[in-house]
């Protein structure tokens, strides 16, 4: 995992054996919108141009954070998501709160941590579901 957050560059680079990945982290008082996402591909097109191969990008959000997880609304705008199903497979949507609850079940030993790794490598809108949350 490589931090590159400065002005113009997404958050964090991470990769293991061919996978790779980049990712934009917002802390946001609502709903990740079709800006937030607009933001990640620009940031996805500039590294794909150096890498010239297959590259994931995640959104991850830490949406309506003044709000206690259990009163929270959707994570991402029906706009984001129909985005991402029907044009950008290459987008992965996370919330911090599915990313606390994978470490929650690491802690328990109830998964190891090369499990969660391949969960947050395999995540998409295959089943129509962004991760773990239900499609608001």
């Amino acid at each position: 995992v490589t931090i590159t957050e400065k002005e113009g560059r997404h958050d964090i680079e991470f990769h293991e054996k061919d996978f790779y990945a980049i990712a934009e982290i917002k802390g946001l008082q609502g709903s990740a919108d079709i800006e937030d996402l607009r933001q990640l591909i620009d940031f996805h097109l500039r590294k794909l141009s150096e890498r010239k191969n297959k590259l994931v990008a995640y959104l991850i959000v830490n949406h309506h954070r003044n709000l206690p997880p259990d009163k929270r609304g959707a994570p991402f705008t029906r706009e984001v998501i129909n985005a991402v199903k029907t044009s950008y497979p290459f987008v992965r949507l996370l919330t911090t709160l599915d990313i606390y609850r994978l470490i929650e079940r690491v802690l328990r030993s109830e998964i190891s941590k090369e499990t969660a790794r391949e969960i947050i490598k395999s995540i998409s809108f295959n089943s129509g579901q962004p991760a773990s949350h239900e499609d608001r």
